[in-house]
């Protein structure tokens, strides 16, 4: 895993950065309940 994709500029752009990354773990993990949801509805197993 990436901790860095960018070199950070200053303080405010290093936390801006790990809100992007926590809101992309967020999508993350809402796409994954989703995908289970519809798993469990439907019965197929779609994998990304």
């Amino acid at each position: 895993m990436k901790f860095q994709q960018k070199p950070h500029k200053k303080t405010k752009d290093k936390k801006s950065f790990i809100e992007k990354l926590r809101e992309e773990e967020q999508k993350k993990m809402d796409r994954l309940i989703k995908t289970n949801d519809k798993e469990n509805e439907d019965g197929n197993l779609e994998e990304k």
